[in-house]
């Protein structure tokens, strides 16, 4: 039911001849989260347009702020980008490919002390220090994903990030 609502919803603004302000304004009383869930799970030509453009609205959006060090749009930014390479179709993997756009958000999020950006990062290099086959690297990516793990604890104070760090 909220998937149909969220899509009349999406389609409605979508369909508007809103200025940018208006949109926004529209958008905003929904979690992005939301929007992401309702995207991933849509095949329709219709309802894929209307992610794009919904998507789009909000790269513009986070990449300005990202700009403006509000590291929660970093890290949106970040989740965008993952989600333009999935192609929308398939479901957020922590198991995604190495990308250095999506790596320099979640990066900037981090540094902005944005505790999930650290511990996105921290699971990714723990995913790719388990992945690699050349010790160096490997011991490279558990400094790394140690690092962030310790950054997100301390930003954090419990949870999965103080347990991996």
């Amino acid at each position: 039911m909220k998937k149909t609502v969220l899509a009349m919803i999406v389609a409605g603004l979508c369909s508007l001849n809103l200025s940018a302000g208006e949109l926004e304004d529209n958008i905003k009383k929904f979690e992005r989260d939301d929007i992401f869930k309702f995207c991933s799970g849509n095949s329709s030509q219709k309802n894929k347009d209307m992610c794009y453009e919904t998507l789009d609205f909000f790269a513009k959006k986070y990449s300005k702020e990202c700009d403006d060090n509000i590291a929660q749009s970093c890290f949106g930014m970040g989740e965008i980008i993952i989600m333009a390479n999935e192609d929308i179709d398939s479901n957020f993997d922590i198991n995604i490919k190495f990308d250095e756009e999506y790596f320099k958000y979640f990066e900037k999020s981090c540094e902005l002390n944005y505790w999930q950006g650290c511990l996105f990062l921290g699971l990714r290099y723990s995913n790719l220090a388990h992945d690699a086959k050349d010790k160096k690297i490997r011991s490279e990516f558990n400094k790394k994903s140690k690092y962030f793990f310790g950054k997100a604890c301390k930003l954090e104070g419990d949870g999965l990030s103080c347990s991996r760090k």
